[in-house]
């Protein structure tokens, strides 16, 4: 159960699982450690705080998973881990997509203040030209480590300092915008 009144998920996270394939065998995938690392964060503020995330793995020639579309219907903010692979995932375009359609039906909209309930993590370095039409008008958590925008830029290392701080930014970020939900 959610926090957020109304909803079973405050946060849905949308991302590609090859993008969650370990660099060393044996190891936690990245989105897998940014999912925990996220869940503690958040769970410092309130331990009710629910985040749902696809760890089945569905395959190209599968149908659309019945459970993420209700938990995308059913989730009040959508965190997307944006990466190159996610811009040619059929199934990360319809997740969002469909959080769009539903979240500007609803009465508090797509915004909750000044802040936008879909959110970009940004895993590589991708221009804002490229970015699809539901996130125009929104910023990003860069969670790579590309520098100049040339930079092809690959997934931040959960234990550096840059990880930290933009983790904290968009734990702020997601607190304000619960907190904008519930009151």
């Amino acid at each position: 159960m959610a926090l957020i009144p109304g909803f079973e998920h405050d946060i849905f996270i949308s991302y590609v699982h090859d993008d969650n394939e370990p660099e060393i065998t044996g190891a936690d995938g990245w989105i897998d450690q940014f999912h925990q690392y996220l869940d503690r964060k958040l769970k410092k503020h309130d331990k009710k705080i629910s985040i749902w995330w696809d760890v089945k793995n569905l395959r190209q020639a599968e149908r659309f998973d019945n459970s993420i579309r209700e938990a995308v219907e059913k989730s009040a903010i959508l965190v997307s881990l944006y990466s190159r692979r996610d811009t040619k995932s059929d199934y990360c375009i319809m997740e969002m997509k469909m959080f769009h359609s539903k979240a500007s039906k609803e009465p508090t909209g797509l915004d909750v203040g000044n802040f936008p309930r879909i959110i970009p993590v940004m895993m590589s370095n991708i221009s804002f030209e490229d970015w699809p039409e539901q996130l125009t008008g929104t910023t990003s958590f860069s969670f790579h480590d590309g520098i100049v925008e040339t930079d092809y830029g690959d997934p931040l290392k959960i234990t550096t300092e840059k990880f930290e701080k933009q983790m904290v930014a968009l734990r702020n970020d997601l607190v304000n915008i619960i907190e904008g939900l519930i009151n």
